[in-house]
C-alpha cells in the first residue's frame, strides 16, 4: 500500500483537513523531475538554473505547509490548555464545596459533576494522545517526501536545507512537547479520584450512587436495591478553536442544539478597562448637576411650617428665656402647647439662636444658579453652531459627489503640509552617488535626505571619518547653527562584523551632529534570531529621539525590524526599496548635487526598457571587486560588457582582468551602473530641488486619478 493511502489513517481521521499535502507534493516532484522532457541543457561547470529554481519554490511550499500544521497544532494545544485550566477550577471549586458542606452524603447531583469532570478529563487525555500522533504522521510524511525528491532528482540539498532550518528549528512543532498538558491530566484525574474514594470511604458516597451519573468509564452498576435516579441527557459542549468553528458567535452542531464554551478566569478583573478614569471624567458635572438639583429647593426660600412656627430661642432649664422667668410667667397658659413642645427631647438639646433660611438666596446658591444659566446658554449656542457646521459639511459632500476625496486630499494638504505639499519624498543613502549636498538640497525641498555611512564601525573605521566630514558639509550648505538639529538621515549597512561597537563610535557622532533619522538595510543572515544587537541599537537611537528606517526584502526580515523597534519599514520590491517610483521626472541618481559620474548620467537617461537592458546578478560585485555583500544580497545593474562575457561563459578571472585593463584605460563599457527595472522611465535630470516637486506633484496627481477611479 503506497503511503499516501494510510497517511490519513495514521493521522487523526477527523483532522485531516489540516494534514500536509502528500499526494499533491509528490505528484508536483513527479512532474517536474520526469525523465525524457524538453529541458534545457545545463552548461559544464554551472548550476542547473531550472533544477534550483524548482527546489527553491518546493522548499518554499514545505515551509507554507508546515507553517499551516503548526498554527493548528500550537492552536490545538492552546485549546487543550485552556479546557485542563477551566476543568481544574471547576473540580476544586467542586471539592471545596464538598468540604465545606454540613451533609452527611453526598448529594446525586454532585455525584454527577464528578462523573462529568472525570468524562471531560478522559476527553482531554484522548484529545492529547490524538494530537501527538496527529504530530507523528506529519514528521513522517515529510521525510517521505524529502525522501522522494532525492530519489528522483538525486539532490540531497533540499532534504538537509528544510531539516536544519525548519524540521529541527526549536519552534517548530515537531519539536513540541506534550507530556506537560499529560502530566496536568493526570494531575487532575487522581486528584478527581482520589477525593470519590475518600468520599466513599466516609461513608457520604459510594461507587454505585457514581455512576448512576452519564459517565461511560464507570464500571460499576447500580445495585437493585438502591433506588436509582433517571439519567439526564448530557449537553454536548464544543470547545472552540478557530479551525474547527468559522465563527466567533457560536457554530451549531448537526442538530442546532450545541454550544462552545469559552473560559475566563474567575480570579480576574472582568471590569471594563479604563473605567476608574471615565468615572473621574463624568464625577465633576455630575456632582455639579446633583448640587443645582439639591440646592433648588432652598434657593426658593421655601421651609416647612414647623420651622416657621418654631420660636428664636429655645427654652432653658434657668436664665433668659426659661419657662419659670418672669417675662414668659404670664403667657404660659396662653402659650403652653408650644413651650410643652419646646421641651421635648428633640429641642432639649438646641441651645442658642435656631438658624433659618431667608427668602433671598444665598451668596453661594447664586454663584451655581449663575453658572448653571451660564452652561446652559453656551452649550444651547454650541449646539447652534455644531448643527450649522454639520449642516454645511453635509452640503459640501453632497455638492462634490464624486469628487469628495478630491477635496478631503486637498484640504488634508493645506491643513497638515502647508509648505511641504504632501507626500514626503525620500532620497535613499545610494553609496557611489549620494551625499552630503544631495541630502541637504533634498530636506531643503521638503523632503529627507539621507547620506550613506558605511559599514565600519570600528574606532579606526575611515567610513566614519567621512561621515563627520560629510555632516558637517550638509550642515554648512542648510546655514544651520551647532545648536539646531540637522534635518538629514545616515544611511548604514549592518553586516559587518564590527556591528557590536556602533553605539560606541557611530551613535555619539549622530548625537553630536542632532540627526534626525537613520536609514538601515542588509543585516547579517548568519545573526541567530535570539541576537539583540540591532533591538539594542535602534532602542540606544530612540533614547536620542533618532527615527529608525528599516529596509526590508521580505515578511520575515520585516517582522523582524518590527519586533526590534523600527519607526519605518521601507519594503523592497525586486530592484530596491522605493528607487524608479516616478516615470518621466527622473531620479536622484541624475540630480545635480548627485556624484554620479557623466557617462552614468548620459545612461541613465538613454537606455529604454530597462526589463531587457538590465540583470540581477552577484556576478556584477565580483567582476568589479566588492564581493563584500553576503549570499541574499545581489543588485540589478545595465547589462554590459563583462555581464554579457559573463553568461557566454567567460572565466570570472578573465572577466576581472579585462574589467580591470579597460578601466585604467578609460572605456567606461564595462563598469557596473546599477539601476532598476524603471531606468527606461527616466528622461532628464536637474536640481534636486526640482525633482522632489516634480515627483511631489505626480504623486498627487496619480492619487486624484485613483480616487476618481473609486468614487
Amino acid at each position: 500500500m503506497k503511503y499516501g493511502e494510510q497517511f490519513e489513517s495514521e493521522s487523526v481521521p477527523q483532522w485531516s483537513l489540516h494534514n500536509i499535502d502528500y499526494n499533491s507534493l509528490k505528484h508536483h516532484i513527479k512532474v517536474h523531475t520526469t525523465k525524457d522532457q524538453a529541458t534545457a541543457i545545463t552548461i559544464p561547470g554551472h548550476q542547473d538554473a531550472a533544477l534550483q529554481n524548482f527546489e527553491d519554490g518546493l522548499y518554499e511550499e514545505l515551509c507554507r505547509q508546515h507553517d499551516r500544521v503548526d498554527l493548528f497544532v500550537s492552536s490545538k494545544a492552546d485549546e487543550i490548555a485552556r479546557r485542563l485550566q477551566h476543568l481544574s477550577s471547576q473540580i476544586h471549586r467542586l471539592l471545596i464545596r464538598c468540604a465545606s458542606s454540613r451533609r452527611e452524603g453526598m448529594s446525586l447531583k454532585r455525584q454527577q459533576r464528578f462523573a462529568k469532570h472525570e468524562n471531560n478529563l478522559l476527553q482531554c487525555r484522548d484529545d492529547i494522545q490524538s494530537l501527538q500522533r496527529f504530530v507523528s504522521a506529519q514528521v513522517v510524511a515529510f521525510r517521505k517526501i524529502l525522501k522522494k525528491y532525492r530519489k528522483w532528482t538525486g539532490s540531497s540539498t533540499l532534504g538537509s536545507r528544510f531539516r536544519d532550518t525548519v524540521l529541527s528549528h526549536p519552534k517548530s512543532f515537531t519539536r513540541r512537547d506534550f507530556s506537560q498538558l499529560q502530566a496536568e491530566h493526570d494531575n487532575l484525574l487522581a486528584t478527581l479520584r482520589a477525593a470519590v474514594l475518600a468520599a466513599d470511604s466516609s461513608g457520604t458516597a459510594t461507587p454505585a450512587s457514581i455512576s448512576t451519573a452519564p459517565s461511560i468509564h464507570t464500571s460499576e452498576a447500580v445495585s437493585p436495591s438502591e433506588p436509582a435516579a433517571a439519567p439526564e441527557a448530557p449537553h454536548q459542549v464544543v470547545y472552540w478553536n478557530e479551525y474547527d468553528h468559522g465563527s466567533e458567535a457560536g457554530d451549531a452542531g448537526p442538530n442546532l442544539d450545541s454550544t462552545y464554551a469559552i473560559y475566563i478566569n474567575p480570579d480576574e478583573d472582568t471590569g471594563f478597562p479604563g473605567i476608574a478614569t471615565l468615572t473621574a471624567f463624568f464625577k465633576a458635572p455630575i456632582e455639579t448637576v446633583n448640587q443645582w438639583v439639591s440646592n433648588s429647593s432652598r434657593a426658593s426660600g421655601n421651609a416647612s411650617e414647623d420651622e416657621e412656627q418654631a420660636r428664636l430661642l429655645p427654652p432653658s432649664s434657668d436664665g433668659y428665656g426659661s419657662v419659670n422667668s418672669s417675662y414668659f410667667s404670664s403667657h404660659v397658659a396662653v402659650n403652653s402647647d408650644t413651650e410643652a413642645e419646646d421641651e421635648s427631647p428633640a429641642m432639649s438639646g438646641r441651645r442658642g439662636y435656631k438658624p433659618y433660611y431667608a427668602a433671598v438666596p444665598s451668596i453661594r446658591e447664586q454663584h451655581l444658579v449663575r453658572s448653571r444659566e451660564g452652561v446652559l446658554c453656551w452649550g444651547t449656542w454650541a449646539c447652534f453652531a455644531a448643527s450649522f457646521a454639520l449642516m454645511g459639511i453635509a452640503a459640501i459632500l453632497i455638492k462634490t459627489g464624486r469628487h469628495r476625496m478630491r477635496l478631503e486630499v486637498d484640504a488634508g494638504l493645506q491643513t497638515w503640509f502647508p509648505t511641504a505639499q504632501t507626500p514626503i519624498i525620500i532620497s535613499a543613502p545610494m553609496l557611489g552617488a549620494a551625499n552630503a549636498n544631495l541630502a541637504a538640497a533634498v530636506s531643503q525641498a521638503g523632503g529627507i535626505g539621507m547620506i550613506p555611512g558605511g559599514l565600519d564601525f570600528t574606532p579606526s573605521s575611515p567610513h566614519l571619518k567621512t561621515l563627520t566630514s560629510s555632516l558637517l558639509t550638509a550642515r554648512e550648505y542648510l546655514s544651520l547653527p551647532t545648536s539646531e538639529p540637522l534635518p538629514v538621515g545616515v544611511g548604514f549597512l549592518l553586516f559587518h562584523p564590527s556591528l557590536s561597537q556602533f553605539t560606541e563610535t557611530a551613535l555619539p557622532i549622530l548625537t553630536e551632529h542632532k540627526v534626525k533619522a537613520v536609514f538601515f538595510f542588509a543585516p547579517s543572515p548568519s545573526i541567530k534570531e535570539e541576537d539583540t544587537t540591532v533591538k539594542n541599537i535602534i532602542s540606544a537611537l530612540h533614547e536620542k529621539n533618532i527615527i529608525v528606517f528599516f529596509q526590508v526584502g521580505n515578511v520575515a526580515a520585516a517582522r523582524k525590524a518590527i519586533e526590534d523597534g523600527a519607526d519605518v519599514i521601507v519594503a523592497q520590491g525586486v530592484d530596491a526599496g522605493g528607487h524608479q517610483f516616478v516615470a518621466g521626472s527622473g531620479v536622484f541618481l541624475v540630480a545635480d548635487e548627485a556624484d554620479t559620474p557623466e557617462y552614468r548620467r548620459k545612461l541613465l537617461i538613454e537606455t529604454e526598457d530597462g526589463g531587457v537592458t538590465t540583470a540581477k546578478s552577484t556576478v556584477h560585485d565580483d567582476i568589479q571587486g566588492t564581493p563584500f555583500w553576503p549570499a541574499p544580497y545581489d543588485g540589478r545593474a545595465l547589462a554590459g560588457d563583462s555581464y554579457k562575457d559573463h553568461v557566454s561563459g567567460l572565466p570570472i578571472a578573465e572577466n576581472i582582468k579585462k574589467y580591470s585593463d579597460a578601466n585604467q584605460s578609460g572605456d567606461t563599457s564595462r563598469l557596473v551602473t546599477w539601476v532598476g527595472t524603471g531606468v527606461g522611465l527616466v528622461r532628464n535630470g536637474g536640481s534636486a530641488a526640482d525633482i522632489v516637486r516634480d515627483i511631489r506633484k505626480e504623486a498627487v496627481q496619480t492619487l486624484r486619478r485613483v480616487q476618481d477611479l473609486y468614487p
